[in-house]
């Protein structure tokens, strides 16, 4: 989307009614995706992620590209939460420090925050949402690691398995006269959910990612989903679960039931399941890291 679609009024109109918003939202997302483009270097970290090619030069290249994606690395490698011996002041540092595919998933989330959940509307509900996105990710890292496969991409695809909520708050922000101060936070959720998935799919587009990612944004809600990539959006349909109950950010009386049906549908091993409770604390440390 450039501006607001030509042919969509103000939906301030009817502050109490969602139809005006729900028709505003489709020519929105379905026009031209008004997001900031991911630069050739961060494409280029997430598609590296995608294809578990964990190249320590390469990477380390790839990232000192980008001086702003270099900063940031460093200042979460250095952060309290990862408790450096020494100061990391180099990326082939930090690299030695926390490992390839650590440092891998930092720069992609540097990237991602940067993009879609930095700004100053809506700080509270981005701070949510990028919360359960970093645990979502580190959850779908742990999920993996027991049997190291696409360990990267298991986070790649959890951080952006729901990606498209941000994208949906970014529109609404963009709708004509300020008419999104006329909605409160229950609605501008209700819109969010909704709208998620056909954000994601836009976003998609724009960012040209991985078929892997665009699975898990379209499908992570289809539990009957049989085609390729099934493994990855499995894990992060559990990962989002147990990031939900780690943020206590889903009051559902099911979740519980939702999570061990999850974990069936992996068929997790018995030291796979008794390994996700020390995973708890690697998912804690990253989220003290990367969203303070």
């Amino acid at each position: 989307m450039n501006g607001t679609p030509s042919n969509v009024t103000s939906p301030a109109a009817t502050p109490g009614e969602l139809s005006a918003w729900r028709y505003y939202l489709h020519a929105a997302l379905e026009g031209h995706l008004d997001v900031p483009p991911l630069s050739r270097t961060s494409a280029d970290i997430a598609a590296m992620a995608a294809d578990g090619e964990a190249n320590t030069a390469v990477l380390a290249r790839l990232i000192e590209l980008d001086p702003a994606v270099a900063a940031n690395v460093l200042r979460v490698a250095n952060s309290a939460a990862l408790a450096p011996r020494i100061p990391v002041v180099t990326i082939p540092q930090a690299i030695a420090w926390l490992g390839t595919g650590e440092i891998q998933s930092i720069a992609t989330s540097v990237v991602v925050r940067s993009r879609l959940f930095a700004g100053g509307h809506h700080d509270a509900l981005l701070r949510k949402m990028w919360r359960r996105a970093v645990a979502t990710a580190y959850w779908a890292r742990e999920i993996a690691r027991p049997r190291q496969q696409l360990v990267d991409l298991a986070h790649l695809c959890g951080l952006l398995g729901r990606i498209g909520r941000p994208v949906v708050l970014r529109s609404l922000l963009r709708a004509p006269d300020g008419a999104d101060a006329a909605l409160d936070d229950p609605r501008r959720l209700r819109l969010v959910d909704e709208f998620e998935s056909l954000a994601g799919i836009a976003l998609c587009k724009v960012w040209s990612l991985p078929e892997p990612v665009s699975t898990a944004i379209r499908h992570w809600r289809d539990e009957a989903f049989g085609g390729g990539w099934e493994r990855q959006l499995r894990q992060v349909r559990l990962a989002d679960l147990l990031a939900s109950r780690m943020l206590d950010a889903d009051p559902d009386p099911l979740l519980p039931t939702r999570i061990e049906a999850a974990i069936t549908a992996l068929h997790l091993r018995r030291d796979e399941i008794e390994g996700l409770a020390a995973g708890e604390a690697v998912v804690r440390q990253a989220l003290d890291a990367l969203t303070g």
